[in-house]
């Protein structure tokens, strides 16, 4: 059992969703290499990811060398590990999701590990962010999902969630970032965009009918003030 390995570039102006889109792809590419592609649907299962934390060191250009691959699974919670290198072999990025099944139908978790994914880890990990506490924001916008948004598990992709927050920051100064899935959005649903900055953070969170369905935090170099 090896990591997965593959190569990816990101637009010209790129943002975060722009990453996780890379991160995605690889994480399904090494399904299928392990076999296991299409195995939760077939169980009648989904797999979701609950939560994101990364750290970008250099800036992220040219062809990336995109490498991901499982850690230890605990209680159901899958950590999946993510390292991006430039052409001269740089690290730019580094990046821990977290992962878990969940039944299709009734969305609830599935923590008895019903699929075994082999646990690669090395040691060196960056390890999977803790859940963001919550912040009283004030409202900056508003959203509505398209169909675009939506993914094969029938809600709001989490690649999206970033998309909603990019108008809000300045991408290039990105230094860390946690993307807290707290509840699924839906196909058309309408909610509140709430976010603020404290220091070099800018804390961000969606609402729908008044529940919150994500928070985010992400860090910027010192020279960046609200």
């Amino acid at each position: 059992m090896t990591p997965c390995t593959l190569y990816g570039r990101l637009p010209e102006h790129y943002g975060l969703s722009h990453i996780l889109e890379l991160s995605q792809k690889a994480a399904g590419t090494h399904l299928e290499q392990l076999g296991l592609s299409g195995k939760a649907e077939e169980m009648g299962l989904a797999w979701m990811i609950i939560r994101i934390h990364g750290e970008i060191l250099r800036p992220l250009q040219d062809e990336l060398k995109i490498s991901t691959w499982p850690m230890e699974s605990k209680r159901g919670f899958l950590p999946r590990y993510c390292e991006m290198h430039d052409s001269e072999g740089n690290l730019c990025l580094k990046m821990t999701t977290l992962w878990v099944l969940a039944d299709a139908t009734t969305r609830t978790l599935r923590m008895d590990e019903p699929i075994l994914v082999p646990n690669m880890a090395r040691g060196d990990e960056l390890p999977p962010a803790r859940s963001l506490p919550k912040k009283t924001l004030p409202q900056l916008g508003a959203f509505t999902v398209t169909d675009d948004q939506i993914d094969e598990n029938g809600h709001m992709n989490n690649c999206q969630y970033a998309t909603l927050a990019q108008p809000y920051f300045p991408v290039d100064t990105l230094h860390q970032f946690t993307v807290d899935y707290r509840a699924e959005i839906l196909p058309h649903a309408h909610g509140e965009l709430w976010g603020a900055w404290e220091d070099d953070a800018f804390f961000f969170c969606g609402t729908c009918e008044e529940k919150e369905h994500f928070r985010m935090k992400l860090t910027f170099h010192k020279e960046v003030q609200a």
